[in-house]
């Protein structure tokens, strides 16, 4: 059989392909995907992949010479053309070939078009996924800027029904190790974050664009014991945030329960944290924090993974005026959610994204066309919600209040004004009386009921109090 470095290895021994070919084809993909996009020391690092393999492949299958051979020779045509590319930076390739102008509230109802991955940044990907389609939030970032190009570049992709460049997740890698502060790129680089052969937790980079893109929301919290707020020593400022995080675990999956939890946290001593929105984002993530850390018996951590469905997740949600300072009525639309499939070690990321009453599931540059998706909301790991409306209110809503009728006074308070001249000459007592009068009777009540063992009818009480007026 044959083979091309620029197409697809066939290999003649069924033990082989199954053992090393499909893996060696794997590599090759991704040594192609570096040279296209100027990736020389990625290039280097799947070719080493390759090498590798190939070495493998001759100590556990000998006898298929001829595929080793085949293989070996692929390498060497590989390394020939690496060795004559030139090098190119991540920052050069990010940008988007078009350069007009896309709005992203128009391109939001376009079909959406899949990302081609280059090394381990599906991620990436899927972040991208969710930010074309969160256009508010596309339309505050810079689309002059390195991000913003990047999302335009999607758009560009969209446009022409093509996928977009794999050099996508590695500009969008190298932008977020660009943008941290010294202490945090350190930080990066030290984790081998800034590695496209590495797989990175989705919500660092999240919480980075969100910063960029200056989108969050403001919380309120008072602390409440029994029912009664504590008094706080000093007035609590409202803080700013990105996102709302779920504490999930193996008994609590129900979303609106943990939605719930997050805002009215109650400790086992009934001492509840209580949070509310100043007022009601226009966009809201929220977190299925789905990975956590284990504590063992020798004091360390290990990581692990809840991947079990989350239930009810709804797909159309009316905010609880309860979460907001001033009790609004708002309602929010599910327009996608990235999710984790796969262990905490490594394992791939997707996106399930909805366009008018479609939804796609965005597997880097496969898009499929999905009936049912709850299958998939299940499984999310980070939501986007998008603020539609505020619920127009009930007709019952919109009456006018009625004022409660005055309590009637009691006969006492009800004589008929004296003789003695004053402001107001009138069948009935002034204003001030009236008040005087009924004020001493409710003290007689509440003293009758002090006394009530001495049986002390309160219209005497009453009297009593009235003659010393």
């Amino acid at each position: 059989m044959s083979s091309s470095s620029t197409g697809t290895i066939d290999f003649t021994s069924s033990q082989f392909k199954t053992g090393f070919g499909d893996d060696i084809a794997m590599q090759h993909r991704f040594v192609l995907d570096a040279i296209s996009v100027g990736q020389k020391e990625l290039a280097n690092h799947y070719l080493g992949q390759i090498t590798d393999l190939v070495a493998s492949a001759g100590l556990a299958i000998p006898n298929a010479t001829h595929d080793i051979r085949l293989a070996k020779s692929l390498q060497v045509r590989l390394a020939q053309r690496i060795r004559v590319m030139p090098s190119r930076s991540s920052s050069s390739s990010s940008a988007s070939d078009a350069t007009k102008f896309r709005s992203p509230e128009v391109m939001k109802d376009l079909p959406p078009t899949g990302i081609r991955r280059l090394g381990q940044n599906c991620g990436l990907n899927a972040l991208g996924q969710l930010f074309a389609g969160a256009w508010r939030i596309a339309s505050k970032i810079d689309p002059e800027s390195d991000l913003g190009k990047l999302i335009q570049s999607i758009y560009a992709a969209q446009e022409s029904d093509t996928a977009v460049n794999p050099s996508f997740g590695i500009a969008l890698r190298g932008w977020i190790g660009a943008s941290l502060s010294y202490g945090a790129a350190r930080d990066w680089k030290t984790e081998g974050n800034s590695s496209n052969t590495k797989q990175i937790d989705v919500l660092d980079p999240l919480h980075r664009i969100l910063e960029e893109a200056d989108v969050g929301f403001e919380l309120t919290q008072t602390r409440e014991f029994g029912g009664l707020e504590l008094e706080e020593e000093e007035k609590r400022e409202p803080e700013k945030h990105t996102s709302v995080q779920l504490q999930l675990s193996t008994d609590k999956l129900d979303f609106p329960t943990l939605l719930d939890a997050f805002f009215q946290n109650v400790t086992d001593r009934d001492l509840a944290i209580k949070k509310q929105f100043t007022k009601a984002p226009d966009d809201l993530i929220i977190e299925a924090q789905r990975f956590f850390q284990v504590p063992m018996e020798s004091g360390e951590f290990i990581p692990a993974k809840e991947g079990s469905d989350l239930q009810n997740v709804p797909t159309r949600y009316p905010l609880p005026p309860k979460y907001t300072v001033n009790n609004e009525n708002s309602e929010y639309e599910l327009t996608g959610c990235i999710i984790h499939s796969g262990t905490i070690d490594g394992g791939h990321y997707t996106y399930l994204r909805r366009v008018g009453e479609t939804w796609y599931y965005i597997d880097d540059a496969k898009v499929t066309e999905v009936k049912d998706p709850s299958p998939y909301i299940a499984q999310g790991y980070v939501y986007h919600y998008e603020k539609i409306s505020a619920p127009a209110p009930k007709a019952s809503d919109m009456r006018p209040r009625e004022l409660p009728e005055a309590p009637e006074l009691p006969a006492a308070a009800r004589v008929e004004e004296a003789s003695a001249p004053g402001p107001i000459v009138s069948s009935q007592k002034s204003l001030s009386e009236t008040c005087l009068e009924y004020t001493v009777w409710a003290i007689g009540s509440l003293v009758s009921l002090v006394f009530n063992i001495a049986k002390v009818p309160a219209q005497k009480v009453y009297q009593a109090l009235s003659t010393k007026k």
